[in-house]
């Protein structure tokens, strides 16, 4: 007795030759935003915890506050520790260092003091 696996296999097959769908264009569809320049005085907070070799777990916070915003869109950020903790783990200290960062309009980093 024979075996008929080919005609079999080509059924099968081609039920799904037909999918994928679509024009064929690969190109990625969605909608682009402006960047909106932060209001003055907006604040963010964060937390972030890094793991030291020894495996502690150290956990300090800052906030973000929009000091300036330029009329051109360009603002300025000042990034501190409103407590200015300092964490000091075998012998090492971790803290936030209080810094001036500058945005361009486009919301990209430019500089920090």
């Amino acid at each position: 007795m024979k075996r008929r696996t080919l005609p079999t296999a080509v059924l099968l097959i081609l039920p799904l030759t037909g999918c994928g769908g679509g024009s064929g264009d690969s190109s990625p569809s969605g909608t682009s935003y402006s960047f909106v320049t932060p209001p003055l005085n907006s604040a963010r907070t964060y937390s972030e915890t890094i793991v030291d070799n020894s495996n502690n777990a150290i956990t300090l916070g800052f906030i973000d506050t929009v000091t300036t915003v330029n009329p051109d869109g360009s603002y300025v950020v000042l990034s501190e520790d409103p407590g200015h903790e300092t964490v000091i783990v075998n012998g090492t200290n971790y803290s936030i260092v209080t810094e001036a960062e500058d945005f361009n309009n486009s919301g990209q980093e430019s500089s920090y003091i």
